[in-house]
């Protein structure tokens, strides 16, 4: 038996995932952030962190994990660099728990606690 492929546009599946996440409670520009991030990085071949992770977000959104509407900060530490304060954008940590930053370099950006 042969395997079938199924395709999908990336601009009809932009505007599917961002209508499931302003539905979910996701601020705006949130969404398209998050929708961007998730159809790029399918399009680059990296799927382990593309548009197959959109039901665990969604599933995290319900169970409060996730910050729908964050305010986000950002503080210059050098003239290249600079810290960004999601507000647990991603994952919203104990109140005892440090938030989640993540360290600029140039146009690289990395996570850390």
């Amino acid at each position: 038996m042969g395997h079938s492929n199924n395709f999908i546009l990336s601009e009809k599946l932009h505007i599917f995932i961002n209508d499931v996440l302003l539905k979910s409670g996701v601020r705006d520009d949130v969404a398209c952030y998050v929708t961007e991030g998730l159809i790029q990085t399918s399009l680059r071949g990296v799927d382990s962190h593309g548009v197959r992770l959109l039901p665990h977000y969604l599933k995290a959104l319900k169970g409060d994990r996730i910050n729908p509407n964050p305010k986000y900060g950002f503080q210059q530490t050098s003239p290249s660099t600079g810290m960004f304060d999601a507000d647990h954008m991603n994952y919203k940590r104990d109140k005892d728990e440090r938030p989640l930053h993540y360290v600029l370099f140039g146009n690289h950006c990395i996570n850390f606690l």
